[in-house]
């Protein structure tokens, strides 16, 4: 297992910019679920609390708003599977 470097910075309630050796991500979400976007237009789903997490990632297409969408999108659906 090899150590990673991270720091987060909080932007407004919900939203963080987390920045890393492989670039800056922006996330969002509630505890226990989050989604996060990288400049490239990679998505990540996150969701699960304490040591159980669960973590997919999403294919969006491009750096762009309906890339955004997309992910806000899957990011709801995800929020709701959690209620």
């Amino acid at each position: 297992m090899g150590w990673t470097l991270r720091k987060s910075f909080k932007l407004l309630p919900g939203i963080r910019l987390n920045v890393s050796r492989s670039g800056p991500r922006v996330s969002f979400g509630i505890p226990g679920a989050r989604a996060s976007l990288d400049p490239r237009g990679r998505g990540r789903l996150y969701a699960g609390t304490g040591p159980l997490r669960y973590q997919k990632a999403v294919r969006l297409g491009g750096p762009t708003a309906a890339a955004l969408g997309k992910l806000i999108e899957r990011w709801r659906k995800l929020q709701e599977n959690i209620r």
